[in-house]
């Protein structure tokens, strides 16, 4: 929940308030961080602020994601007969829901099905995790993957989760935090 990541330290008290009342407001996100940052765990913990009524549909390649709300629809990505992201994608176009979220971006078939996802405007808002460490990373690589600088404005939130080990008392920890909330913003 969004408290025990706040208990863990990963995320400040502020930040989640100000998360509940972004996706209230219907926003769209983009979850980014390292490999092993929490990426998965920080998108299906806000996904307590959204009403527990509201339909999501979730696109993966790989099933990892889980959210509290039972009117969820996993969609995963199936090579062997030829269902891919982007196929998945325009089928959840069809189905109606309140929240779309894409699963682990890697490549340039599945940054095209994110943004089409967050272009059509679908219900409340359109969610993704993608591996990147800043906004700044996150756009550029976007963009080597084909995303359009005026399509990535679509999106109204990047959150950047990061993993690093630190050396205390002798001892190795690992750290998992939220670091950056940004907005796209060209101008």
């Amino acid at each position: 929940t969004p408290l025990d990541l706040h208990e863990y330290g990963a995320v400040s008290l502020r930040h989640l308030a100000f998360i509940w009342l972004a996706l209230q407001s219907d926003c769209s996100a983009l979850v980014c961080g390292n490999t092993g940052s929490g990426k998965t765990t920080l998108l299906g913990s806000i996904f307590n602020f959204i009403p527990q009524n509201e339909r999501v549909v979730i696109v993966e390649e790989t099933p990892e994601i889980n959210v509290p709300h039972r009117h969820a629809i996993k969609m995963a990505t199936a090579e062997g007969i030829e269902i891919g992201m982007q196929n998945l994608i325009v089928n959840t176009l069809r189905m109606r829901p309140d929240r779309v979220i894409i699963g682990e971006i890697r490549n340039r078939e599945e940054v095209s099905a994110f943004i089409d996802t967050v272009l059509a405007g679908q219900g409340k808002g359109s969610y993704g995790t993608f591996h990147a460490q800043s906004c700044e990373e996150a756009i550029a690589r976007l963009q080597n993957l084909g995303a359009m600088e005026h399509d990535l404005s679509a999106i109204d939130l990047v959150l950047v989760q990061k993993r690093w080990t630190s050396f205390k008392g002798g001892i190795n920890r690992e750290e998992r935090k939220l670091t950056e909330i940004s907005e796209i913003d060209f101008s």
